[in-house]
């Protein structure tokens, strides 16, 4: 099994923590009625426990131990991806309006969302590498106080659909691309707008940019509100 034990240090609060089934047993002798000793006496196994709190929007490593601190910050992440064609509008439209709709009710900066456990990205199914977000997108963002002008396209991959615990597509079109890289990603792989396709607003007027960008907005709020 890949899944860790969560469970307490065995030791009394005013002792080291035990690290072997003799060491539990001279803490506890007469007090419990078994010990399981693990088959694989590796290093991890001579470390006391990670202990994590827990609070209601970040978790802080109090004690590192057998599992790296750098280990629990990987689990506890919330990896979210929307996906487009070109990764130059739609999708960054939604990266971006995600991650300010996060910060915002987090409370803190932009920047600051991987300290609270989220990390969120975009890409595109036939997107070429290192392509700026289309002048309207900008454009339009930038009238809702978001910033798009650092934004470089990047092609969606079987990794990157696997590192993702949600997905989230404009169209059936591109679900349909994600589950041809990766079946298993089916449970977690979402169409933004559950009601309709988000339309590619490219070859069109800002004011259909501005009219794609306030769909993606509200199937954010309506499909994320849950989860902060």
């Amino acid at each position: 099994a890949q899944n860790p034990i969560v469970a307490p240090s065995a030791n009394p609060s005013d002792q080291e923590p035990a690290v072997t089934a003799e060491q539990a047993l001279g803490y506890f002798d007469g007090r419990i009625d078994a010990v399981v000793q693990a088959m694989d006496h590796t290093k991890i196994h001579n470390k006391s426990s990670t202990v994590v709190k827990i609070g209601k929007q970040q978790i802080q490593v109090l004690r590192e131990g057998a599992v790296p601190s750098a280990l629990i910050k990987d689990w506890s992440t919330l990896n979210i991806l929307f996906v487009c064609t070109g990764n130059t509008c739609r999708s960054p439209m939604a990266e971006a309006i995600c991650k300010k709709y996060f910060a915002d009710n987090l409370g803190c900066r932009i920047d600051e969302l991987d300290q609270f456990g989220y990390k969120i990205e975009s890409a595109g199914i036939g997107a070429f590498r290192g392509v700026p977000a289309s002048d309207h997108a900008i454009s339009v963002c930038r009238q809702y106080q978001i910033d798009l002008e650092s934004h470089k396209s990047k092609q969606l991959t079987a990794e990157l659909i696997e590192q993702s615990d949600l997905i989230f597509a404009m169209s059936y079109t591109h679900w349909t691309r994600i589950i041809e890289l990766d079946p298993l990603a089916e449970r977690k792989c979402f169409l933004l707008d559950d009601e309709s396709d988000i339309a590619d607003p490219v070859g069109y007027s800002e004011e259909v940019y501005r009219q794609c960008f306030k769909q993606i907005e509200k199937a954010i709020i309506r499909r994320t509100g849950g989860i902060l």
